[in-house]
This record gives C-alpha cells, structure tokens and sequence, in this order.
C-alpha cells in the first residue's frame, strides 16, 4: 500500500504537532503556556504535577502505526495495523481527559490562591487557548519546514508576531486576512503597513529581507549612502534600504564594481514638510 500521498501528509502531520510532543514536564509546560501568551506570573509547576508519560507513550505509538501504514507494501499489512491503531485510540481518549483535568485543578487551583495572577483565564478562555495554540503549530511549522511559504506569507502580513493587550508577543495566523489577498489587495498592502497613511518602511524591509533569504537570493539591508538620503529627504537615523546586487565584477575596494537593484522608504513629508504620500523608492 505504496502511497505518496499519505505518506508526505503523514511526516507533515508530525512535523506539525511536533511540539506538543516536547510538553514532558512542567517547566516546558510553563513556557508553552507563555508562548500561548498566557503568562502564569512566576509560578513554575514540577514535574510531578503533570505525569503525562502514558498519554504520550500512546500517542508515540499512534504516530509509529500512522508512518507504518504509509509504508505498508501490501494491503492487508496496513489493516493489520489500522486494527492495532483502533484499539488504541479509546486509551488515548481516556488518559487525555485526565490530562484536562489535571491541568484544569491544577489552574484553579492557582485562581483561587491568587485571583490576579495573570494567565489564570486560560481555562476560561478554551476558544481563545484552541485559536492561539492552532496559530503557534501552524507558525512554527512553517517557519520551520517550509522557510520559503513562510516568508511569501511573512511579507504579505498573514503569518506575524503580533503583541497582544498584556504586551506578550504572540505567534499568530491573520486568518482574516486571507480573503483580502484575493479580494482587496490594495486594502491588505494598508492593513499591514499603513500604506495609506505613514509608511512602516523599516518593518517591510526586514520581511524583505527573509524573504531574500529564504530563496537564497544575495542582498540584504544596508545602510543608505547619505546623497540618496538625503534626496529622499529622510532623516538621520531613518538611513536603511535593500540592496540586491543584480551585477558584480572586479576586486574590492581597488577594481570592485556593483550594479543594484535598491528599495527605500520615502518619508510621509519633503523638506518643505509638505505632505506627500509615503512609499517605496526603487
């Protein structure tokens, strides 16, 4: 049962989940938690609050009868071992159940010793903990695997680090935002850079400048030469642009010529501080 198909999607789906397998004690539970956005203040839990050794000894096992199934060469091989993988499932459902539990008291717990430790409401909160938890894996996953996807993505504003009303930094799909791509650009290119308004010149140009990594294509930011900057009337400080070398002969500093292909941020106002409208100078 020599399936490609399944095959690829089953070394993604772990890949995927992959770091879910990593919550094996209570400190890296903790930090999970806190990548969520959910900042349990300076409360550390031991291991010994959560042993989910079984839960994870079972779903270890699922994962091993997923890739083999995928890499059954005969039908019945791969039934025989959809039929172990059946029976397995009930456990899981059982010992996850456990694991909610557990990880409920032990929060509620916290909430009624100390009612103003921040993160407390992450019970409260399950549409919010499912939404932050799917945004975390799907990031991590792309930003891990598929550095390419990721930063086409990065550059269009639907994968961010966004900060959330508790100042935490939070790993976040902009779902929403996936309609706009198709339907109104224009009001994408605003919505994630102010284009419309003030320019976020020097937060493009560090998502540019992934995106030229991730394709292996030589550039990167550099430091403006001042005669263009100050042309551009910016301002000292506001100095940074892309720079992709399209041609480049000769030795440096003596023979060393360069052709580019140069991006810069133009200010919202010239130097008669007239307005005008903020963009991208090539």
């Amino acid at each position: 049962m020599s399936n490609s198909f399944t095959r690829i999607a089953t070394i993604e789906t772990i890949r995927l989940i992959s770091p879910l397998q990593r919550l094996d004690t209570g400190l890296r539970i903790c930090n999970f938690a806190r990548e969520l956005g959910f900042d349990l203040g300076n409360i550390i839990f031991s291991d010994d609050d959560f042993d989910f050794s079984e839960l994870f000894r079972l779903l270890a096992g699922v994962l091993a009868d997923i890739i083999a199934i995928a890499e059954a060469e005969a039908d019945e091989e791969a039934l025989a071992v959809v039929a172990d993988l059946i029976k397995k499932i009930p456990p899981i459902i059982v010992e996850s159940k456990k694991a909610a539990e557990t990880i409920e008291e032990k929060i509620r717990r916290i909430q009624d010793a100390d009612p103003d430790v921040i993160g407390v409401s992450i019970v409260d909160n399950a549409g919010l903990l499912a939404r932050r938890m799917t945004d975390y894996l799907s990031y991590q996953y792309l930003q891990q695997f598929h550095r390419r996807i990721f930063a086409v993505l990065h550059v269009l504003g639907l994968v961010e680090v966004v900060q959330d009303d508790a100042d935490m930094l939070i790993k976040t799909i902009q779902w929403e935002r996936i309609a706009m791509l198709f339907s109104n650009p224009g009001g994408l290119v605003s919505t994630v850079y102010k284009w419309d308004t003030s320019f976020l010149g020097d937060k493009f140009l560090k998502r540019m400048e992934v995106l030229l990594r991730a394709f292996f294509i030589p550039g990167g930011i550099y430091t403006q030469n001042d005669s263009v900057r100050n042309a551009l009337h910016r301002e000292i400080g506001q100095d940074k642009e892309i720079r992709i070398p399209i041609y480049q002969n000769g030795i440096w500093p003596n023979s060393y010529t360069e052709i580019d292909i140069n991006l810069s941020p133009v200010p919202e106002k010239n130097e008669q501080s007239e307005v005008i409208k903020a963009g991208l100078f090539l």
